[in-house]
C-alpha cells in the first residue's frame, strides 16, 4: 500500500491460473506444454520413458506407449546407382535364393 515502510507491505499479485496443458516457463508465462509432455500443477512433466504424448496434454493418461513400425519391405538401395538392388531368383519356384546355396546346387550338378 502507499506510504508503507517494510518489504512485508510489498505483496507480488496473485498470477492469472494456466489453462489446460499449459504450464509456467522460466518468466512465469504459461505456455503451452510441449510433445511428449503433460501439464501438472502447472508444470510441464515429462512423460514416462517409452511413452509419449500430444502438446497441449493434460494429464499422465495421455501418453501413450510409443509404437514401432515394421520396417519398410522396399528392396535396398544400391548407394552407388541410387538404384532398388535385384535379389536373384530361382526360375523354377520365383522365390528370392541364397547366392551360397546356388553354388552348391552348380557345384553337384557336374
Amino acid at each position: 500500500p502507499s506510504g508503507s515502510s517494510s518489504a512485508g507491505d510489498c505483496v507480488e499479485p496473485t498470477p492469472e491460473p494456466c489453462g489446460q496443458g499449459e504450464g509456467r516457463d522460466g518468466d512465469g508465462e504459461c505456455q503451452t506444454c510441449p510433445a511428449d509432455t503433460y501439464s501438472e500443477n502447472e508444470v510441464c512433466v515429462p512423460c514416462p520413458e517409452g511413452s509419449n504424448s500430444e502438446a497441449g496434454s493434460v494429464s499422465k493418461s495421455e501418453c501413450a506407449i510409443k509404437i514401432i513400425t515394421d520396417p519398410p519391405t522396399d528392396p535396398p538401395i544400391d548407394s552407388t546407382t541410387d538404384n532398388p538392388t535385384e535379389t536373384p531368383t530361382d526360375p523354377e519356384t520365383e522365390k528370392p535364393t541364397d547366392p551360397k546355396t546356388e553354388k552348391k546346387k552348380k557345384s553337384t550338378l557336374r
